[in-house]
């Protein structure tokens, strides 16, 4: 049997052995030694506790993540959204982090929490998407601080997703669609002062659902906007919806009807049909098409813009005629046949010409767009048409015909916009 000196010292080799703990490389041990919390953290490698003199709590120096669940935030400009987000931090002082708080982890779970709804409160929506880095730097500063006292170091914060209400999102595109009006209107005045003193009308393009379309309407007209552009839908009551709507106001806006979509769905209707209609539901401008070499539009058929444009400027009791608006492809080639065309059937007073990508897209030389150089271009073109050159041309031969003539008349400007334009006439 084993003596009394042998079983004490086998309890004791139990004991040491028992004492030993491995503290691993990312860990570090705080040990707490008759409740006193020794200064310095242990590890990594062996270290001896000894029970119950010792405890010893492992802190990991990781980087861990806390997932933020989403929160309801409501933004400085008074929009609710939900708004999640994502903690990276890591434990630099495992002493402070074991007898400053009782868990860091929780507690640094609800820090983020409460800052993230302060800090995305003090911010309206468009920051909020827009300025998304310099909002993750914020709330890590702030976090960070806070977190500070407890050994933690709030690495970096990411905002994950911001979710918006269905009906916030229609009323944002609205706002949005505001916004841009309002530039639009400052740069139409900052125009007025070039044009002594008259002014231009801004009509923005209203679509969407029927039922979206008066309150994208209302939202550019409280913006600032003089008019509005209605594409395809114009001709299915929307003219008179809105007309009828904004007939109380002081200056109601004038009414655009672009051409965009009629050609693909009114092949079976006689176009001119349409154009009365929408004339009878009060539209101001009405979009045809520019006379030019070519197929026409409308297939089989070829007199369809004539035919839309003797309608809306028929004279008709009780009803405004309609301003015919030129545009979609009319250019520097052929500007001078739709004002012969016009000076032919009357209707110089009543058409509008308009030609802005033909002049807002010819490059110079150094290979960017220069409206200048369209302009001088236009002008030249104008000039032609004045001086009456071309006036026995026939349609088919006129783009020719022009080129010819400003090679000998040296139009550099002219020239230019029509071997841009017209890529076949200079091969």
């Amino acid at each position: 049997m084993l003596g009394g000196p042998a079983i004490l010292i086998i309890i004791l080799a139990i004991y040491i052995f028992s004492s030993i703990k491995i503290i691993t490389e990312y860990e570090r041990g705080v040990i707490f030694r008759l409740g006193h919390v020794l200064p310095n953290p242990k590890g990594p490698g062996v270290v001896l506790v000894f029970a119950p003199f010792d405890r010893i709590v492992r802190i990991s120096l990781r980087v861990d993540t806390i997932e933020v669940p989403p929160q309801d935030v409501i933004t400085r400009d008074n929009v609710t959204v939900k708004v999640n987000a994502v903690i990276y931090f890591r434990v630099i002082d495992p002493r402070l982090a074991v007898i400053e708080v009782s868990n860091f982890l929780y507690a640094t779970s609800q820090l983020a929490q409460t800052t993230l709804r302060s800090v995305l409160g003090e911010v309206e929506l468009d920051q909020l998407l827009s300025q998304r880095e310099s909002l993750n730097v914020r709330l890590q500063s702030i976090l960070d601080q806070h977190t500070s006292p407890w050994g933690v170091k709030v690495t970096m914060v990411e905002v994950k997703q911001v979710d918006i209400a269905e009906q916030m999102i229609r009323a944002i595109a609205r706002q949005a669609e505001a916004e841009r009006t309002r530039r639009a209107v400052a740069a139409i005045a900052r125009a007025k002062k070039t044009r002594a003193g008259r002014g231009l009308i801004f009509a923005p393009h209203i679509s969407g659902a029927p039922h979206e379309i008066l309150a994208s309407a209302e939202a550019a007209l409280e913006a600032g906007a003089t008019g509005l552009m209605f594409s395809e839908s114009f001709a299915g009551g929307v003219v008179r919806m809105v007309r009828e709507a904004t007939r109380h106001l002081p200056n109601p806006p004038a009414i655009y009807g672009h051409n965009a979509g009629i050609g693909v769905k009114t092949r079976s209707i006689n176009r001119e049909v349409i154009d009365l209609l929408a004339r009878l539901d009060g539209i101001d401008f009405r979009q045809t098409s520019p006379v030019k070499p070519g197929p026409p539009f409308l297939l089989p058929y070829g007199q369809e813009w004539e035919a839309s444009e003797e309608i809306l400027a028929r004279p008709l009791p009780g009803i405004k005629t309609v301003m015919i608006v030129r545009a979609g492809a009319l250019d520097q080639g052929n500007i001078g046949l739709n004002l012969a065309d016009a000076e032919r059937r009357g209707l110089t007073d009543k058409i509008l010409f308009l030609a802005g990508s033909a002049i807002n897209s010819i490059k110079n030389v150094q290979g960017k767009a220069d409206p200048r150089l369209g302009a001088e271009a236009m002008m030249q073109a104008l000039e032609v048409h004045r001086a009456g050159e071309l006036r026995d041309v026939p349609v088919n031969k006129h783009l020719s015909a022009l080129a010819t003539l400003a090679r000998r008349q040296k139009l550099k400007a002219l020239l230019e916009a029509l071997r841009q334009r017209y890529p076949k006439l200079s091969a």
